[in-house]
């Protein structure tokens, strides 16, 4: 017990840092996506203004297909844009370059999808917290059972992270016998919801436009 009041109280003081993933082309959609406006402003803005008001040490946003206008769209936010010439082979190596681009002081990193336009600053603070309180290498928030984003990863796993590659990203980490997770139940379903197509950005324009 000692030993873990002593794990608790150190992860209580360390910082976190969160990697904001914006590289992806949206084949899908035809075009880039985070640069579609969701109310009055690019989705990209949303996750990455989120994270900025959380309980964070700095934001990284990594950036591949349209970078320049991806770095003009974030601009005013406290945000450090990182470019990802490998994007194209997948969200594996996006992620290698957030982590590359987090200081040495940060201990834990957050990776946000910025395909999530509703998510929260207190998502993310409930996922810190968790993360703070349990000393757990791995938090994953979750929503009526099921896994979502943001996840935490604790800097004991960021040589993991940077041996990532193609389009299964992280979720490997999660899946692989013996992974030491944390789950912390979030009442907010945004947390499993992002937008991949039209049908997807049409309703997130609208829930933006009842508010």
């Amino acid at each position: 017990m000692i030993e873990s009041h002593a794990k608790h109280a150190a992860c209580a003081e360390e910082a976190v840092g969160a990697v904001v993933l914006a590289a992806g082309g949206s084949r899908r959609m035809g075009q880039p996506k985070l640069l579609i406006r969701v109310g009055e402003e690019p989705m990209v803005r949303w996750a990455s203004r989120a994270a900025c008001a959380a309980a964070l040490a700095e934001v990284v946003v990594v950036t591949g297909a349209a970078a320049e206008q991806m770095r003009e769209a974030l601009a005013g936010l406290p945000v450090r844009a990182v470019h990802n010439p490998r994007w194209e082979e997948g969200i594996g190596t996006s992620i290698g370059v957030g982590i590359r681009a987090l200081s040495q002081e940060v201990k834990a990193a957050l990776i946000v999808l910025a395909d999530h336009p509703d998510l929260s600053t207190g998502v993310i603070d409930q996922v810190v917290r968790c993360f703070r309180s349990s000393g757990s290498p791995i938090v994953v928030p979750t929503w009526r059972g099921q896994r979502g984003h943001p996840v935490l990863f604790a800097r004991a796993m960021f040589d993991d992270l940077l041996r990532l590659e193609g389009d299964r990203g992280a979720r490997q980490l999660l899946d692989r016998p013996g992974a030491e997770v944390s789950l912390v139940e979030i009442d907010d379903a945004s947390i499993v919801e992002d937008i991949d197509t039209w049908e997807e950005y049409t309703r997130a324009r609208d829930k933006e436009m009842e508010r």
